[in-house]
Order: structure tokens, then C-alpha cells, then sequence
């Protein structure tokens, strides 16, 4: 199953410290996103937070599989955290990131802040997709906010 392998995932992350190798942001990402998939967001931040203390920067996609893991553990509050930090640094949130917050504000039941982030996607001019669609459609559903 696609969200098993996080455990597998994190003993060869093991191995690279114990054999003196550096993991790269690609390596990081892809286990985050990993741990995310079983449902491990807690996992997922620590591998976040090794990025820099590996020394490495962190991009969009350390972001947003970071902000999946807790969309996943329905953790929308640290979700959040993230995706402010992200608007802090130098990197710019794109479409995927919009479409995963939106869907952590919908499991979380917060329409009106999914709707205001809708607004700021908008306003960064990114089109809104399917994704975003559904991801309204099920915050407004969750809010039993329906008719708008």
C-alpha cells in the first residue's frame, strides 16, 4: 500500500547518516511526502526541520509535502504555521499549495478561511483548478455553508 512505506522510507534516511552521507532536498522531500502518505505528519516536520539542519534550503515541494502531511493528519493550525512561513521567505506558494490548504481549512471545517485563501490565490492571480472546486466545494459542505 502507497502509505506503508514511510517506515522503509525513514530506515534508509537512517542509513545515509550512519554511512556519512548527506541527503539532498530531493531525497528530504520525497520522504516527507512518504510519511505524509502513512499518515505520519509528526514525522514529516522532523524530516522538514533535518532540511536545515542539514544545511540545505528548503523549497516549495519540502512545503507542500509538508502542508499534505498535515492536511492528512488534519492538523490545519500547524498547516497553516507553514504555509505563513513559506510567505515569509523567499519562495512563493503556487497552485498545489493553495489546493492543499484549502483542502486542511475543509477537513477542518474553517470555510471562511478557506474562502479568504481562495481570494488571496486569486489575487496572486494563480487559476483556481478542479482541485480548488472540490476543496470549496467540501469546506462550504463541512461550514454547511452549501449555498454559496
Amino acid at each position: 500500500e502507497r502509505g506503508s512505506q514511510w517506515r522503509a522510507a525513514l530506515g534508509v534516511f537512517a542509513a545515509l547518516g550512519q554511512e556519512e552521507l548527506q541527503p539532498n532536498v530531493v531525497a528530504c522531500n520525497a520522504l516527507i511526502a512518504a510519511c505524509g502518505q502513512g499518515r505520519q505528519w509528526q514525522w514529516s516536520l522532523y524530516v522538514f526541520d533535518q532540511i536545515k539542519d542539514h544545511g540545505l534550503s528548503a523549497d516549495v515541494r519540502s512545503f507542500n509535502a509538508a502542508i499534505a502531511a498535515f492536511e492528512r493528519g488534519n492538523q490545519w493550525r500547524r498547516a497553516l504555521a507553514l504555509f505563513d512561513g513559506l510567505s515569509e521567505g523567499e519562495l512563493e506558494a503556487d497552485l498545489v499549495t493553495f489546493n492543499t490548504m484549502i483542502s486542511a481549512f475543509a477537513k477542518g471545517s474553517q470555510w471562511e478561511l478557506a474562502a479568504r485563501l481562495l481570494e488571496d490565490m486569486r489575487g496572486r492571480h494563480l487559476q483556481p483548478d478542479v482541485i480548488t472546486a472540490n476543496s470549496m466545494l467540501d469546506a462550504y459542505r463541512r461550514g454547511a455553508q452549501w449555498w454559496r
